[in-house]
């Protein structure tokens, strides 16, 4: 599963690329935006700090490929992280296993490749498409879903105060469903 899985992303990811450099010669926007911010996430078992409160942290690079006369098709490929602070080190015990910790909510490394609808004035973007994530408690693999709502308002002729809403869907992470959201501000330089 895990090599399909790396090489449908990879020809996504090439896809995009190519568009990129296509998107250059044409002169078409090119931007790149980096969140910061919290999260939440719910799903996948029982968990100590469920729903767990998680900082997120977001990277996104995006090209408009398409013009349409209220906006624009826009594609942009992500790297991120939601993950739990150190207050993971505190072992709460588990009153059915007294040997055992009850375990905390997972973190999350998550790539995605996203397309969808922006603004004319490239202050306003809906995008969603399929995330690769990493679970880094148990350096597993898994397919996700990546929902995007990403705002900016400028500050100058390049750069934008950025801020992101994100919806990610894990459909099987250990046998069971993982929902996660998470909020943020940064900059974006377009």
């Amino acid at each position: 599963m895990l090599p399909r899985t790396v090489t449908i992303l990879g020809f996504a990811c090439a896809a995009q690329l190519l568009v990129v450099g296509e998107a250059s010669a044409q002169r078409w926007p090119i931007g790149l935006e980096g969140t910061w911010g919290f999260g939440s996430g719910f799903g996948g078992g029982e968990y100590v700090d469920e729903p767990a409160v998680q900082i997120a942290i977001d990277l996104t690079g995006v090209v408009a490929v398409r013009s349409l006369p209220n906006g624009g098709i826009a594609l942009a490929l992500s790297a991120g992280l939601q993950a739990l602070g150190p207050h993971t080190l505190v072992c709460r015990i588990n009153p059915e296993k007294p040997n055992e910790c009850i375990p905390h909510f997972p973190s999350f490394l998550i790539f995605s490749a996203t397309g969808g609808w922006e603004n004319r004035r490239k202050t306003l973007r809906l995008s969603g498409g399929p995330a690769f994530m990493r679970d880094l408690d148990d350096f597993e693999y898994m397919l996700g879903l990546q929902l995007r709502v990403d705002g900016a308002r400028s500050l100058g002729s390049h750069f934008s105060l950025a801020g992101s809403i994100r919806a990610h869907l894990v459909p099987d992470y250990n046998g069971s469903v993982v929902q996660m959201f998470a909020v943020g501000v940064g900059l974006r330089l377009r």
